[in-house]
């Protein structure tokens, strides 16, 4: 995954016929791989329109370091060190956030630097932190660690430049006069950077700036209004308690945000844990684990649609992910047998819920994932499998799961039944809405394929739905 650094966050850019074996149920008749975050592969060259640009930056800034060297108060060896020592720390405190990028604090601090300071003295402080942050600590490629440095230095610049044409006063801050100053101030900072790095990315991987910003960027403007006041803070508590002050309001922040890192590291790791499984039942049956890959998708895109909570959304997709764990047991010739299941294959396949779902319940970061798996073949009217359940005893995300389960398994193509067409499939769900699918879920499942938010991959005749009326 691209994952690059913006000061203020770090960018990662970066959709009768029998259902599958031990997943047919009484009377319904059921007969695009998953797409999560942009994804792009590492080049093995920076691209030439790429090196220009990075070229330009380090031109730019370097002459804009010249333009600003009489308005230059550097500070002594020791405080400079200092706010060198706070930029690592803040730009190694991170914050994953939820739609993608990291968030740190070090627009606070080099806010606080530039108004202290002055731009050229935090532009100098940028380039010892990067250097020790990208090349030292994460070991970066040479390209990277230059665009690094080079857009933090011309953001710090350009922001001071703007701070002291708007009437900013260096080493002091006057409220309210130098409010709009150092508002400019952030605003530029943050445009110049992510607007620079979403500029570089697309020239990479040949993609489109604008589209590349809002991926990654756009969700971190709440964190812009947030550290504006937190630099302002720290410029204050530096004038009037001393230096050591700045760090006691900024580093807490910090590691907040590094506790929150550590949070999504978990949640990642228990992605990862998901992929392997399903990784593990490829290997048993390679249909088996695009079908899960699918119906993550839909189930993800069903839960979102029906307006439930994020953190639900994701736990009804790894129950799509994982819904068939359960029959990594299984041998690949009762999975794919063209033919119809003995009552002894039968019975196993059934019990594919109760085991993928007892497998997950003993990972306590799975027990509600587990949950989902485990009613994922119950009934609304109690005929289903492994417990029987009905109507609201079944979780909501269970029964997203199923209808997702269904569709995908009737409108993709298996040994013992050929591709059904997504309006007869739609029509069949709909058919058994209120008995035994979810008849909310189905009509969302509608709207979906009617709006094209949801694309079943197999582009054939007769599988598409459009709107009527």
């Amino acid at each position: 995954m691209v994952v690059v650094h913006l000061g203020l966050f770090v960018c990662a850019e970066a959709p009768g016929v029998p259902i599958a074996h031990g997943d047919a149920m009484p009377e319904l008749h059921m007969a695009h791989p998953h797409r999560g975050a942009v994804q792009f592969p590492r080049p093995l060259a920076l691209p030439l329109p790429a090196s220009f640009l990075l070229t330009a930056v380090i031109g730019l800034a370097f002459l804009l370091m010249g333009g600003l060297a009489p308005v230059t108060r550097m500070p002594p060896a020791s405080l400079g060190l200092f706010w060198v020592g706070l930029l690592v720390i803040t730009e190694s405190g991170l914050m994953r956030l939820p739609r993608g990028g990291f968030a740190t604090v070090t627009l606070a601090v080099d806010g606080a630097a530039i108004v202290l300071f002055g731009p050229l003295a935090t532009a100098w402080m940028n380039l010892m932190a990067g250097l020790v942050t990208h090349g030292l600590v994460r070991r970066q490629v040479a390209s990277r660690v230059a665009f690094h440095i080079a857009t933090h230095m011309l953001a710090t610049l350009a922001a001071g430049a703007g701070y002291l044409v708007l009437g900013g006063t260096l080493g002091s801050l006057q409220l309210p006069a130098d409010l709009l100053a150092f508002v400019a101030l952030g605003a530029i900072y943050f445009a110049t950077r992510t607007g620079l790095w979403s500029i570089f990315l697309a020239l990479i991987y040949e993609s489109h700036p604008w589209r590349i910003w809002q991926v990654n960027c756009r969700w971190s403007l709440l964190h812009l209004v947030a550290l504006i006041p937190l630099a302002a803070q720290a410029v204050l508590a530096h004038l009037h308690w001393g230096w050591w002050t700045a760090a006691v309001v900024l580093l807490p922040l910090t590691i907040v945000y590094r506790a929150g890192w550590l949070h999504t590291s978990r949640r990642e790791e228990r992605a990862g844990f998901a992929t392997a499984l399903v990784e593990l039942l490829g290997e048993i049956d390679p249909y088996t684990k695009e079908h899960s890959l699918r119906v993550a998708r839909y189930s993800e895109l069903l839960a979102r649609a029906l307006g439930l909570p994020e953190l639900e959304v994701e736990r009804v997709r790894l129950g799509g992910l994982l819904h068939d764990v359960g029959k990594i047991g299984q041998a690949h010739t009762v999975l794919a047998k063209p033919t119809r299941l003995s009552e002894f294959e039968r019975l196993c396949m059934e019990a594919h819920p109760g085991v993928g779902a007892e497998i997950l319940a003993r990972i306590p970061a799975f027990n509600q994932v587990a949950d989902i798996i485990r009613n994922h073949h119950e009934r609304l009217d109690g005929r289903g499998y492994p417990d029987g359940r009905g109507g609201a005893a079944i979780p909501l995300g269970a029964r997203v799961v199923l209808v997702a389960d269904a569709f995908d398994a009737m409108t993709s193509e298996r040994p013992y039944h050929p591709v059904v067409p997504v309006p007869q499939a739609l029509a069949e769900l709909e058919r058994c809405q209120g008995r035994q699918v979810d008849a909310r879920v189905v009509a969302t499942l509608r709207d979906l394929l009617e709006c094209e938010a949801l694309v079943v991959p197999a582009a054939r005749e007769g599988t598409t739905l459009r709107r009527v009326g």
